[in-house]
């Protein structure tokens, strides 16, 4: 029995010498150390920048349409008035235009008018002249538009006119025919009640006035009216 305890604590010494080697070689890892808190009225990190979006322009629509800026114009009245330098006058005729309007304020337009009317004219020694005209006007107009309502427009014409004329005086009388092509202006005033389309354009009923003198000859036949239509400009 002596015996064996000095055998029994050199095997428990041998034991606990290899489980301190054990333990030596291969230690347990260190936890981290912890992140210091924020330091106080520190800005946070950003976040993550978002993806850019484009900045180009996008071109002018109105009600989902592309707003044209250069646009076809078109229109039409109907309407009657007097010539001018009779004390019996009268004319009649229609009219219809097509063309470009450039800008809301600025357009060009061909209009042509066809037209019938009649004369009279006295003179001081008693005689009397009447004539009856018919023909039709074709004008290069340039055109300006104020306030959306107020349409203008000026310029040459071409006329081409038959007429059929008499006269008889004191002892005399005659009568007539003629044809021709002629120079001639126009000018136009039209007030319209407009509204607008999803294009940028507009278009509503009009009431016209038109002043459009020929050169005749010597003489100039003017033929002053008022109509009613309609414009799509």
């Amino acid at each position: 029995m002596a015996h064996t305890y000095p055998k029994f604590r050199s095997l428990a010494l041998a034991a606990a010498l290899a489980a301190a080697q054990a333990l030596a070689a291969d230690p347990a890892p260190a936890p981290a150390p912890a992140a210091p808190p924020p330091a106080e009225g520190a800005k946070p990190p950003d976040a993550p920048a978002a993806a850019s979006e484009s900045t180009t322009p996008a071109a002018p629509t109105e009600g989902g349409m592309m707003k044209l800026p250069i646009r076809f114009r078109r229109g039409f009245n109907i309407g009657g008035g007097v010539t001018l330098g009779g004390s019996l006058s009268g004319v009649g005729g229609a009219a219809a235009r097509f063309g470009v309007q450039i800008t809301d304020m600025f357009s060009a337009y061909y209009q042509v008018t066809a037209l019938v009317g009649g004369y009279g004219r006295g003179s001081a020694s008693g005689g009397v002249s009447v004539g009856i005209f018919a023909g039709a006007y074709s004008s290069f107009m340039a055109g300006t538009t104020f306030f959306d309502f107020i349409d203008v427009g000026f310029g040459p014409s071409v006329d081409v006119l038959d007429i059929l004329s008499a006269s008889a005086g004191p002892g005399t009388a005659g009568a007539g025919i003629g044809a021709g092509v002629f120079f001639g202006l126009d000018t136009r005033v039209a007030f319209a009640i407009p509204s607008h389309k999803p294009d940028g354009g507009r278009s509503g009923f009009c009431i016209t006035f038109d002043a459009h003198p020929t050169f005749v000859g010597g003489g100039t036949i003017t033929a002053m009216t008022v109509g009613l239509g309609g414009e799509w400009y």
